[in-house]
C-alpha cells in the first residue's frame, strides 16, 4: 500500500543519526538534496559516498546548532528540535531514479521552502520506500512547521499522487478506513463516558504492521547505538534514554553535545576532504584560465 509516515517530533540528539541512517550504503540508491543546492549540484549522482559524508557532515552541523541554542522546557535546557523525518512507500518496485523524481515532486507540493535530505530504499521483498530528514530551520533561519491542514492529510496527499502516477484507488480507500478508525474512536470515547466496557476490537490496518516494524526498528537502533547488549532470557536492556513505552526522550543540552562530539568519524573527515578538494580543484582551475579570486 502507499504509505506516508511523518515524525514532526524527533529527538532533537538523534539529528546525526537519523542523515547515517538515511544514507547508510548498504540500502540507499539515491542521495538528494533539497534546497541545498550547494551540496546537490557540487557532488555527482554517482558518488553515493561522498553524498552520504556530505549529508552526514549536514546532519552533525545541526545538531550542534540546536545543542548551542538551547530552549527551557520545565526548568531545564533542551535542545531545540533540529529535523523531522517522512517515509514514502510503495506497493511495488519502482525504478530508484523514478523513484527519487516523485519524491522530489511530492517534496515540492508539501514542503517546497524546507531544507531536505532524500534518499531511495528497494527492500528485499521487492518494494520501494523513501526516507527524508527534514530540517526544521528554512534557508532565511526561519522555523518550518507543516501547516495543520496538511499534517492531518499528508498520507491522503501521498495517496492521491500515487493514484495519479500508476492509477490505482488507495485515495477513496484511504478515506473510507480513516473515517472508519474515527468513528470507531468516537464509540471508544461515548462508552467511557457512560462507564460501559467497550470490547469492540479496533479496525485492522496495513499501515499499523508497517507502524510497529518500523518503531521496532527504530529502537533496535537507538539501543545498538547506545550499546545495549541482548539478554535473551530478560529481552533487550533499554538504555537510560529509552522510556518504558520505547520512545527517546529529549537529551539536555550537555547530553546532545556529548553526542554530536562522538558523532565525528570517518564520513565527515571525508566530507571535510571532499570541500577542500572541490577549493583546491576550483584553484587550479582558475588559475589555468588565469582567473583571479
Amino acid at each position: 500500500m502507499a504509505i506516508a509516515k511523518y515524525n514532526n517530533k524527533c529527538n532533537p540528539a538523534r539529528c546525526f543519526d537519523s542523515t547515517e541512517y538515511i544514507t547508510r550504503l548498504s540500502k540507499a540508491e539515491e542521495i538528494h538534496f533539497h534546497n541545498l543546492d550547494d551540496i546537490e549540484n557540487s557532488i555527482d549522482n554517482d558518488d553515493l559516498e561522498n553524498r552520504r559524508a556530505a549529508a552526514m557532515a549536514y546532519g552533525k552541523t545541526r545538531q550542534k546548532e540546536s545543542a548551542a541554542n538551547p530552549r527551557i522546557k520545565n526548568g531545564t535546557e533542551r535542545a531545540d528540535r533540529n529535523h523531522q523525518t517522512l517515509i514514502l512507500s510503495w506497493d511495488r518496485g519502482e525504478e530508484s531514479e523514478k523513484a527519487a523524481q516523485l519524491t522530489k515532486e511530492f517534496l515540492d507540493e508539501k514542503f517546497n521552502d524546507a531544507r531536505c535530505i532524500y534518499t531511495i530504499h528497494q527492500d528485499k521483498d521487492g518494494q520501494t520506500h523513501a526516507h527524508v530528514f527534514i530540517d526544521t530551520k528554512k534557508e532565511d533561519g526561519k522555523s518550518f512547521q507543516l501547516p495543520a491542514k496538511d499534517f492531518y492529510t499528508l498520507d491522503e496527499a501521498w495517496a492521491k499522487k500515487y493514484d495519479r502516477e500508476y492509477e490505482t484507488r488507495y485515495a477513496p480507500e484511504f478515506k473510507r478506513l480513516k473515517n472508519e478508525t474515527r468513528d470507531y474512536n468516537q464509540r471508544k470515547i461515548e462508552a467511557k463516558k457512560d462507564g460501559k466496557d467497550f470490547t469492540e476490537k479496533k479496525p485492522e490496518r496495513t499501515n499499523d504492521k508497517f507502524k510497529k516494524n518500523l518503531e521496532r526498528n527504530l529502537r533496535k537502533r537507538d539501543l545498538a547505538n547506545a550499546g545495549a547488549k541482548r539478554d535473551d532470557k530478560n529481552g533487550t536492556d533499554r538504555d537510560k534514554r529509552i522510556t518504558t513505552k520505547g520512545h527517546s526522550s529529549i537529551d539536555t543540552t550537555e547530553q546532545t553535545i556529548s553526542r554530536a562530539d562522538t558523532a565525528e568519524n570517518g564520513a565527515i573527515r571525508e566530507a571535510d576532504a571532499l570541500y577542500s578538494d572541490i577549493a583546491r580543484r576550483d584553484l587550479s582551475r582558475d588559475r589555468d584560465t588565469g582567473i583571479e579570486r
